[in-house]
């Protein structure tokens, strides 16, 4: 054996813990993704993981997915960083018979109720191409994922509330089925038991969006092979570093957004505490 066999053994071992020490370094402090990030979101359920986008979208709907037929153009992460303003997150067609388009908000920007008609009536009159009759147009569905509670929604049971068009007196007619928006509240379902969580798809799901590194994610996981498969899913678009770039662009994009409309607010204020005060003299 070479008399400099074993100093060289150790000289491998110390170049091998440097490289693990600084790989653990890059993972301590890489950022971790959320599906709550429109970037993530639109990656995350993609057309190349159909069978995520069916599980997800049937636990919304409580109905059997057979076929999707998804808009890729919905999926061009590039081009909506910096505008946000009438891109839908996820746009599908479901069973060759309906549209559904599925948002994920974080901040209550004002006017979601508002926001999530303007999206139902773009996917909605995007059927009617030139020539055709308003009979060939299809049920579409909105749906909205809100990490906050909408004020006049506050005494409404449970964390996900379905909307049609009904009549005012009775309210059992329902005008037409092809209208149906459907609005999700994550503050209320953190506050559901283990017990009830297992037993709701949806509530698997949505705990998912919003928290795919919890204890109850990790436990669902073990039954629910769909979720397991998300969480998977999500490893590998965090370890890409053009959607890591990406969602913190999206990130920065909708901080700044925040910090514009902060200002103007306050600007606003001062400007009519200073008209007040004009007033008084």
């Amino acid at each position: 054996m070479p008399k400099n066999k074993k100093d060289y053994t150790k000289e491998n071992q110390t170049i091998l813990t440097t490289k693990d020490e600084k790989q653990n370094i890059s993972n301590a402090t890489k950022k971790i993704l959320t599906p709550k990030n429109d970037v993530v979101f639109s990656a995350l359920f993609s057309a190349k993981n159909e069978n995520l986008v069916k599980s997800f979208i049937s636990s919304i709907l409580n109905q059997n997915i057979s076929e999707i037929d998804m808009d890729k153009s919905t999926h061009l992460i590039k081009n909506f960083i910096h505008n946000k303003l009438g891109i839908l997150d996820l746009r599908v067609k479901l069973n060759n018979k309906m549209y559904c388009n599925v948002e994920v908000q974080l901040n209550n920007e004002g006017n979601m109720p508002e926001r999530m008609l303007y999206y139902w009536s773009r996917l909605f009159s995007s059927q009617l191409k030139a020539g055709k009759d308003y009979g060939e147009l299809q049920k579409t569905i909105s749906v909205g994922i809100f990490d906050f509670e909408l004020d006049n929604l506050k005494n409404l049971p449970g964390y996900c509330s379905k909307w049609k068009i009904i009549d005012d007196e009775g309210r059992k007619i329902i005008l037409t089925d092809l209208f149906e928006l459907y609005i999700i509240c994550l503050p209320r379902l953190r506050k559901y038991s283990k017990e009830k969580i297992l037993k709701d798809k949806l509530a698997q799901w949505m705990l998912f969006i919003d928290d795919p590194r919890s204890a109850e994610v990790k436990e669902i996981m073990e039954s629910n092979s769909d979720i397991k498969q998300a969480v998977q899913t999500l490893e590998e678009i965090n370890d890409d570093e053009e959607i890591q770039r990406l969602a913190e662009l999206r990130e920065k994009a909708e901080r700044d957004e925040a910090s514009a409309m902060s200002f103007a607010r306050n600007q606003g204020l001062q400007e009519g505490e200073k008209a007040r005060n004009a007033k008084r003299r």
